[in-house]
């Protein structure tokens, strides 16, 4: 039921929803675009330890002037065990204004696999982030302005990755480049 109404939240505001989970680091936000079962909400959690700003696990929300803005819940964590929640004020600071995007991570976790980032022409990243798109089959026009603005304005890379507590400082060192 949750589920649905962030979904219904996410279909019918103005601002584009992507589906992405979303930290600040120094004044600008890294988006991890990507589906369900990708590590992404794994990912933030460990990002936010490291000494982000929480702004999502689930959505990116792109606003009109093409800031990301915080759509803050508490963070959903799966495991073999089963769901757990987080609330992530108990873990480091929550943003609560928009931000510029500066870096937008390709990326899920993969056992064993290495940390090696490879750029991402923005076109690419323009298609992929229209693809996590919530809003992509109702509003194109809304999601393809929304995609390509991010992709002009941040820099996109790929990398499959290990656990998530394994990478979370080497995340933060490439978004400060």
């Amino acid at each position: 039921m949750l589920f649905r109404s962030h979904l219904s939240v996410a279909l019918h505001a103005d601002d584009v929803f992507v589906h992405a989970g979303v930290v600040a680091w120094q004044g600008a936000a890294i988006l991890v675009p990507g589906r369900s079962h990708t590590g992404k909400s794994t990912l933030v959690e460990a990002l936010v330890r490291a000494g982000a700003t929480y702004c999502s696990d689930e959505y990116a929300r792109v606003t009109a002037e093409g800031s990301i803005a915080p759509y803050a819940r508490p963070i959903q964590l799966r495991s073999d065990s089963g769901r757990r929640t987080v609330d992530a004020t108990t873990i480091g600071a929550v943003a609560h204004h928009p931000l510029p995007p500066s870096l937008v991570l390709f990326t899920r976790f993969v056992s064993g696999a290495s940390f090696d980032p490879e750029p991402v022409l923005p076109a690419a990243a323009a298609l992929e982030l229209y693809d996590n798109t919530v809003v992509a089959e109702v509003r194109p026009d809304d999601a393809t302005s929304a995609a390509a603005h991010i992709a002009r304005t941040a820099t996109a890379v790929r990398t499959e990755r290990p656990n998530a507590e394994e990478v979370a400082a080497a995340v933060l060192e490439l978004a400060t480049r």
